[in-house]
């Protein structure tokens, strides 16, 4: 069966305080074929602005590659953060680890996003 075109938005996602190496991971039913990784932060919104803490830099797993290439995100983060795969990939597990952030003022550990979108 040929890969569905991406074109995926995931909903939000938390990490629990304390969590040492918070995760975010996907198994899809089918392949998807993905060109671009879009992460959105978690407090977007002017009013939750900086709550939580702040992704700065993630480790993108894609299916069972043995080693995972990082990204930064953007450093507003009310704005997308577009992260190019190197080629376009056939994605059945995709995973997102935070590596560095900045604390945030209401939940210091807790990081997190709002939207994790797929696109072709």
């Amino acid at each position: 069966m040929p890969p569905r075109p991406a074109r995926v938005q995931l909903p939000r996602w938390l990490s629990k305080a304390g969590d040492a190496r918070p995760t975010l991971s996907f198994e899809f039913q089918r392949r998807i074929s993905a060109k671009t990784l879009v992460l959105i932060q978690a407090d977007t919104s002017p009013s939750e602005r900086g709550r939580h803490a702040r992704v700065k830099r993630v480790a993108i797993t894609v299916n069972d590659a043995r080693k995972p290439f990082e990204a930064e995100l953007a450093p507003d983060p009310a704005r997308p953060t577009r992260i190019s795969f190197p080629k376009r990939m056939r994605l059945r597990r995709l995973s997102i680890r935070v590596l560095d952030f900045e604390p945030g003022s209401e939940f210091e550990q807790e990081v997190g996003f709002a939207e994790v979108g797929l696109l072709d």
